[in-house]
């Protein structure tokens, strides 16, 4: 069984509510093809609260980590990236699969 997560940072003045409907189509769709949701991340506008939250999981055990857009934090992008390649999970534009 495959293991995900997702990852949403909301768009400057996008309402919470926006992300979830988003999120929900992601979930059912991926519910479909029985892969296991091991968590989802929803951080405000310029938060990264949720992020921090994300990369303390056992990364080792992600598949794929979805997410609603690049990161615009250079930090952030970089860490992601290398975390990818040295835990073997695979970044995936939550877009690109609805």
């Amino acid at each position: 069984m495959v293991n995900v997560a997702i990852y949403y940072q909301l768009r400057q003045q996008e309402k919470q509510e926006h992300a979830i409907k988003n999120i929900d189509k992601m979930i059912q769709q991926l519910e479909v093809l029985r892969i296991n949701i091991k968590g989802v991340f929803i951080d405000g506008y310029n938060s990264r609260e949720k992020f921090e939250e994300l990369i303390s999981l056992p990364l080792d055990k992600i598949d794929y980590i979805y997410i609603n857009k690049t990161f615009e934090d250079e930090f952030d992008n970089r860490l992601i990236n290398e975390l990818s390649k040295s835990e073997q999970f695979k970044l995936k534009l939550f877009y690109d699969f609805i």
